[in-house]
């Protein structure tokens, strides 16, 4: 992933979803005089919250991997959130020949879970 790929990943999850935080965790020991202290922030459902959110994950991946014609051709997508994973499916019409895609995706962190294309 480019650097391109990962401005547009943090462009991607700040104009679909509302953060809201979870309480942070207790921080062990005190702060150091002079060091940032940072606070992690936990978005309530997750990093990847609604379908759109994994579709793009997915789109600025295969984009990448496969490039955007041959990905663009499976819309629709078939999307679905199952046990925390969203899974993105392509679709192909009638007058292509060949296989889709299928990325899997975690929805609390945005972690990759499975990606592969068939043939």
């Amino acid at each position: 992933m480019n650097i391109y790929s990962v401005a547009a990943l943090g462009l991607l999850l700040a104009l679909t979803s509302p953060i809201e935080a979870a309480p942070a965790s207790a921080v062990s020991g005190d702060p150091i005089e002079g060091e940032m202290q940072v606070t992690s922030l936990k978005p309530k459902n997750g990093l990847v919250p609604n379908q759109a959110t994994a579709e793009g994950i997915a789109e600025l991946v295969l984009f990448n991997v496969y490039g955007r014609q041959q990905i663009e051709r499976q819309r629709p997508y078939k999307t679905v959130l199952e046990s925390g994973v969203w899974t993105v499916r392509g679709t192909l019409g009638r007058e292509f020949l060949g296989g889709t895609f299928l990325v899997r995706i975690n929805q609390e962190d945005a972690r990759i879970v499975q990606i592969y294309h068939e043939r």
